[in-house]
């Protein structure tokens, strides 16, 4: 997943992407602990569970013998198939769903049950757990900062926040979801990548989001009159898969 998000502002601006993170399916130990129902021995699409509702074999994908998988076979012609009447369609495995304590049998790949700002999906694709806040995505942020103020030797903390219309809606409202910083330099052009910008508060949150950066002056974490700033011109910019 890629986000770029320019900042500018009469005495600063600043470029902010989010790096992708590695796709991953949900822990495979607790995959293991599922019930047998889950489980899809002919990796059809049915699991053992909507197998048996269907009438189907769970070893044969094509149990009718017709050319079509079991999934996709049905009574007659005018007839749902057994994956519309017995999968929710959602495209999250079924076993992942149980394992993490998810209803396999809703379609939710848009929920966010621990509401930390990213869906079930996102979640999946990340390999973080979906009914957790603490275990959410953690895209890195790149920012490069374009200083056009009077520069100084003395060292300054730049912070990065953002909104996410998810939590704060379109208009930037309440605290923001996440803050970032990197170490103190001098103010001035600079750019910072990777695993050297570190949280400070929250994390960034899944959908469109908007940000903004300002010198930290006097190093008390929140943006205060006099300190340059600026805010991102194209937003909002989505951060999603």
């Amino acid at each position: 997943m890629k986000l770029t998000i320019p900042l500018i502002a009469a005495a600063a601006s600043a470029i902010a992407a989010a790096e992708g993170w590695l796709h991953s399916p949900h822990s495979l130990a607790a995959a293991r602990r599922v019930e047998a129902r889950r489980a899809d021995p002919d990796r059809d699409g049915l699991d053992a569970w909507a197998e048996s509702r269907a009438g189907t074999c769970p070893t044969n994908a094509d149990t009718a013998g017709d050319g079509y998988s079991d999934y996709y076979s049905r009574t007659n012609a005018s007839a749902l198939t057994w994956g519309e009447l017995y999968d929710d369609g959602d495209g999250l495995p079924n076993v992942w769903e149980a394992a993490a304590g998810l209803d396999p049998d809703r379609f939710d790949a848009h929920d966010d049950p621990d509401a930390d700002g990213w869906t079930n999906w996102e979640e999946w694709m990340a390999g973080t757990d979906p009914c957790d806040a603490a275990s959410a995505p953690a895209p890195r942020l790149h920012v490069a900062l374009d200083y056009a103020g009077p520069l100084s030797t003395a060292a300054c903390q730049i912070v990065v926040q953002s909104y996410s219309d998810r939590t704060s809606g379109t208009n930037w409202a309440g605290r923001p979801d996440g803050a970032f910083r990197a170490d103190p330099a001098p103010l001035g052009p600079r750019r910072v990548s990777g695993a050297a910008w570190r949280p400070l508060r929250g994390g960034l949150c899944g959908g469109w989001n908007r940000f903004h950066a300002f010198a930290d002056l006097n190093g008390n974490g929140a943006p205060d009159v006099g300190e340059p700033a600026g805010i991102s011109t194209r937003r909002p910019s989505l951060a999603s898969y």
